[in-house]
């Protein structure tokens, strides 16, 4: 499909959305300056430049705009995987939640927000756009989110790991660093032996985004990965990408998909 083709198509998610969210993004637009056009466009680059951008692309507040609004897509894997992720969730510890790399504030948040059971969730990320775009979130969502919310800034490929959480998400964010096995490891290394982690990652098949440092290819060798590195599998779903909806799949495998996993840490 042409590029024009793709805009219209963007196009037609945006005001899908818009109908759905218009005070809310009427509110990040306002407080960020962003126009229509700058999320549009971003939401496009984001879907059709997937092999030529690298990590640096998400310091852009615009991009964190349609990563955000991607969350809200009905039919997209977005959607899917939030609710896998929170399924998961309500058979975890819940008193205290970390995500690592969170990039954008996920539906979780909203509604541990709204619950009581959790008294801390801390969002992680390496860049100062994601913790500065969610905090305008939150302030949207939830008036009194700082009681329960904080954040950290966090390169997981040089700090060290929060190890003093009960639950754990890694969403599409462990591939990223340079050497994830080793990442991984210190990381489950340093964490109680309690914990739960929940990961949502990439199964690429072949010739894997630029960005990754790591892929597989197939559910198998997901799971012998975590088991390497020390945690144990109590269950997983893949979901599948609707390449009408998920435009950015089209320019990956044919069979590229996702797969959300729940483990603890071996004893």
């Amino acid at each position: 499909m042409s590029d024009v083709g793709i805009r219209r198509e963007v196009e037609r998610y945006f005001q899908d959305v818009l109908s759905e969210h218009s005070e809310e993004i009427r509110f990040l637009r306002n407080y960020f300056g962003i126009s229509e056009k700058q999320i549009k466009s971003a939401w496009v680059y984001w879907d059709t430049a997937i092999r030529e951008y690298s990590n640096e692309v998400y310091s852009s507040e615009s991009l964190r705009f349609a990563m955000h609004l991607h969350n809200y897509l009905h039919g997209s894997w977005h959607e899917k995987r939030q609710e896998i992720i929170w399924r998961y969730l309500q058979d975890t510890d819940l008193s205290s939640v970390c995500e690592i790399g969170f990039g954008v504030p996920q539906r979780y948040v909203r509604y541990l927000l709204q619950g009581k059971q959790t008294k801390r969730i801390v969002l992680a990320d390496f860049e100062v756009s994601s913790i500065k775009f969610a905090q305008a979130v939150l302030s949207f969502w939830e008036e009194l989110w700082k009681e329960k919310v904080s954040f950290l800034q966090f390169d997981m490929n040089n700090d060290d790991f929060p190890h003093e959480h009960e639950t754990y998400i890694l969403q599409d964010s462990i591939e990223h660093a340079f050497d994830p096995t080793s990442t991984l490891r210190r990381f489950v290394s340093s964490i109680n032996t309690s914990s739960n982690i929940l990961f949502s990652l990439p199964i690429e098949i072949e010739n894997p985004i630029p960005e990754h440092h790591i892929y597989w290819k197939d559910e198998s060798q997901v799971i012998a990965w975590l088991e390497s590195c020390g945690l144990m599998v109590s269950r997983y779903e893949v979901i599948a990408m609707d390449r009408k909806v998920d435009i950015f799949a089209r320019s990956l495998h044919r069979d590229f998909r996702e797969i959300v996993v729940q483990t603890k840490k071996g004893i």
